[in-house]
């Protein structure tokens, strides 16, 4: 099972589920869109469930986002010895 971001017709992030060339839109659902959200909530069996009678998009036409939407940036100014010092 390959967990995804998707952008839905209504243009607001969801779950999808990628198999093969298609894309399972769970955006319909009251699932998280993300991924190791959505896991946690209902596990592997309960997505299975709910992508059984989800609708499904070719990929081709599907926007697919990054898996994961950080909530945080670090950074380190460690580029220079100057810095390190």
């Amino acid at each position: 099972m390959r967990l995804s971001r998707i952008i839905t017709a209504n243009e607001v992030p969801a779950l999808g589920i990628v198999e093969g060339n298609e894309v399972v839109d769970l955006g319909g659902t009251e699932l998280p869109a993300e991924p190791a959200a959505a896991l946690a909530e209902v596990g592997r069996d309960g997505l299975e469930k709910l992508a059984a009678g989800a609708p499904r998009r070719p990929i081709a036409d599907t926007r697919l986002l990054a898996p994961a939407a950080p909530r945080k940036y670090l950074g380190v100014a460690l580029n220079y010895a100057d810095h390190i010092a």
